[in-house]
């Protein structure tokens, strides 16, 4: 629920955006300045702080996507957002497009993607395989 100002109070729902290429993502301030292909093609990113704070803004249909590559998320960054954007009708997954492990508190979270059903599929397809070659890299190292 959500209310601006005095205003009515009314229930959250994420965006009904259902092209990628119209969409508003959110990502991390920390990525603004990381010189590599753009995330997703989207129409408009958008960055701040928190992964809650993103979560929040995809519940209250501010943004239509909230992405990230970052595979440290602990459970307990993003528990809370999760059920502001499932109760919105979104969807939460690992950028891999896997549940999140609640019951694994030290099992570290492998990218984030949250959206609409009809934009987290198109998104996951983009993000899949660059998770994949990143996780890849990382236990090479």
């Amino acid at each position: 629920w959500t209310q601006i100002g005095q205003g009515e109070i009314h229930r959250c729902h994420v965006s009904q955006t259902a092209k990628l290429t119209q969409a508003r993502l959110v990502r991390s301030r920390g990525d603004r300045s990381a010189p590599a292909k753009p995330l997703l093609p989207v129409a408009e990113e958008i960055y701040c702080y928190s992964a809650g704070r993103k979560l929040a803004m995809l519940a209250r249909a501010e943004v239509d996507i909230y992405a990230s590559l970052y595979d440290g998320f602990h459970v307990w960054d993003v528990c809370a957002g999760h059920v502001l954007v499932t109760e919105a009708g979104g969807i939460l997954s690992d950028a891999l497009g896997e549940a999140i492990a609640y019951r694994q508190p030290n099992k570290l979270v492998r990218g984030i993607l949250a959206a609409n059903s009809f934009l987290h599929q198109q998104a996951l397809a983009h993000l899949q395989p660059r998770m994949q070659v990143r996780l890849r890299d990382k236990h090479k190292n």
